[in-house]
């Protein structure tokens, strides 16, 4: 009986940068550089004829014609009898395995084993297996692990078959933790730009406020995706809105997880403000990619279900950073803040505790972590500030939004002003309210932070010095162009003062009723905000941020966090003075920022920037 995957026929491939192929030619495979999946090495360490397949199935690949096979390969490994092949099933018995569709001898030069097909071979409406073969010649050091793997789980990425260890087929992705990066090269009828929409997620909104609708789509066109247009129809038509998303902000400007053909993501796309509580249904509509007219495709539209509320509290998870001026990995921490403050200002909330240097605060860190750079989500999950969980790639995006999308309990709102004219003590108000009752003891606690430190006789340790790699975000740049030490740099989001960190005694009341507003004030004194070697850490109260936390008093996790809505010279003077606007910048509705000359038809948030630090923000109507 041959075994017979359990993907499903709608099952979306990951793949790898679209390179410039002949017209109408991509590649797809289970492999994307400058992600979690870096290429590594796997194998028995014996000396034996391997087998490795993956299951290629997605109704948009039926009729493309695979023209060539591709896998990275080892190039010192001692191997022969190269062969790349297609299947229409894998036998369960053991033996000698044997293609049924066909088999192609290939070739190995450098680090790539590949074949171009004799003649292509169309894809029809039912999944096949692509795989390749090879035999150890000699055991050595590379050739005992002489199979390339790169590090995520997808089922049916990781067929294996060896004539003594593994002489089963059997796939193993979630047993080893592996996919195969087998690279396979289509052409056929593929447009420049397209997309499906796969899924529209449930989501949830408040009553009156612009909705955020996660939606799962599919890249169908051989181009990245770097803007959508699309329609949201709700209940059956009796509200419609058209709308524009722009990626402009993102890594290469491309929207997340969308750089390739076949690649899937999760998009969140805007829509008016529905103004009844309850259950509604809505439909969203792909209708151009990157300004060209979306084709017809698999999927133009998909469905789901919206659930508007009287209050939602907004989620916007704290990222606490853990970073040391001696540190030499730790730039890339500091770049991956500056580039999700831009990406999401005003959700994303970042702070970095110094650790061992002269900004090290004198009030004890909420965790000691055993290595640099080091981050926490909510106080609730230990990562990397650049990778999150991954070991390579820009990973705390997908992280910090995964924690994004979960409900909250609690809503707050802070405001700040100062107690004296000299700006030595600010006044925090902050006001908290719960959509439930709460079953664990809860409190406020704060965190102020300042931008603009530096000092002439720090220097920035930096091992990314002359690193040569594409895969960075542009915010490390900088640093692998900088010298190993890096002189006269400025940091940002620095802790200066905390109050407990397990919450303030008081703060809030035992028994929380839902609904009902809870408000608190506190004050911190600048005038305190020396770190254990004395260095002033605010030497200007104009530049700092107060962040609002409401814990759990047991464990210390965060609930939830908020800073006040006009972040950075945010605070009130309580002397007043003349006003000019001396910059002007726009976001869309999910708070990400937006270049004037890129703006589309729909609605945005415009935020004038005035001379007093001050800010107001306004929604318009393009």
């Amino acid at each position: 009986m041959a075994i017979k995957s359990r993907l499903l026929s709608a099952l979306a491939i990951a793949i790898l940068p679209w390179l410039p192929c002949e017209a109408g030619d991509v590649s797809v495979s289970y492999a994307r550089t400058g992600d979690a999946q870096a290429v590594g090495q796997w194998g028995t360490d014996k000396s034996e004829t391997y087998d490795m397949a993956v299951y290629l199935s997605a109704p948009q690949l039926q009729g493309k014609k695979v023209t060539e096979i591709s896998i990275p390969s080892p190039p010192s490994a001692d191997l022969r009898d190269f062969k790349v092949w297609i299947a229409s099933e894998l036998p369960a018995a053991a033996g000698v395995f044997t293609p049924d569709i066909l088999s192609v001898d290939a070739t190995r030069q450098g680090n790539l084993i590949s074949a171009t097909l004799p003649e292509p071979y169309v894809l029809g409406d039912k999944g096949v297996y692509v795989g390749y073969s090879f035999t150890v010649n000699t055991l050595d050091a590379l050739s005992k692990r002489p199979v390339a793997v790169c590090g995520k789980v997808v089922e049916g990425a990781f067929f294996v078959h060896t004539n003594r260890t593994y002489i089963k087929w059997k796939d193993r992705s979630a047993e080893l933790g592996f996919s195969h990066p087998i690279s396979v090269k289509l052409s056929g009828d593929i447009s420049a730009n397209a997309a499906s929409a796969v899924a529209a997620n449930d989501a949830v909104a408040q009553k009156d406020r612009e909705m955020r609708l996660p939606v799962t789509i599919v890249n169908e066109g051989s181009s990245a995706i770097r803007s959508i247009d699309y329609t949201v129809t709700v209940d059956d038509a009796q509200q419609a809105f058209s709308g524009s998303a722009d990626f402009s902000a993102y890594p290469g400007g491309i929207a997340p997880g969308l750089g390739t053909y076949l690649a899937q993501g999760i998009v969140e796309l805007s829509a008016q403000a529905v103004g009844t509580v309850g259950r509604h249904s809505y439909t969203i509509a792909i209708t151009a990619i990157n300004g060209t007219h979306n084709p017809t495709v698999h999927s133009p539209s998909a469905s789901g279900i919206v659930d508007v509320v009287a209050y939602l509290p907004e989620n916007r998870p704290l990222l606490e950073e853990y970073t040391g001026v001696t540190c030499g990995y730790c730039p890339r921490g500091m770049a991956a803040l500056e580039r999700m403050s831009k990406l999401y200002p005003g959700y994303f909330i970042p702070v970095a505790y110094h650790c061992d240097d002269a900004m090290e605060i004198r009030e004890n860190l909420p965790n000691r972590p055993s290595g640099l750079p080091s981050a926490n989500l909510n106080r609730s999950l230990v990562c990397d500030p650049y990778m999150g969980k991954q070991t390579s790639g820009f990973g705390i995006e997908p992280l910090w939004n995964e924690y994004r999308a979960k409900e909250v309990p609690v809503g707050i709102e802070v405001a700040t002003s100062w107690a004296d004219e000299a700006k030595t003590i600010l006044n925090v108000d902050a006001s908290a309210t719960f959509i439930k009752q709460m079953d664990v003891p809860v409190a406020l606690t704060y965190i102020l932070t300042a931008d603009g430190l530096t000092n002439a006789r720090w220097q920035q340790a930096n091992y990314y010095a002359g690193t040569n790699d594409p895969s960075w975000i542009d915010e490390m740049k900088p640093y692998l162009e900088a010298e190993h030490s890096i002189k006269d740099i400025v940091y940002n989001h620095v802790v200066a003062l905390a109050a407990p960190q397990m919450g303030i005694e008081g703060s809030l009341p035992e028994t929380i009723v839902p609904y009902q507003s809870y408000s608190h004030r506190y004050q911190f004194d600048l005038s305190t905000a020396t770190s254990v070697r004395d260095v002033n850490l605010v030497p200007d109260p104009d530049r700092i941020q107060v962040i609002a936390l409401v814990v759990n008093t047991l464990t210390g996790q965060v609930l939830n966090c908020n800073t006040d809505e006009n972040t950075y010279s945010a605070v009130s003077s309580p002397v007043a003075t003349a006003r000019t606007v001396v910059a002007t910048d726009y976001h869309d509705l999910s708070g990400r920022r937006i270049d004037p000359s890129d703006l589309r038809a729909g609605l945005y948030i415009k935020t004038l920037h005035f001379s007093d630090g001050t800010r107001t923000a306004t929604k318009i109507l393009r």
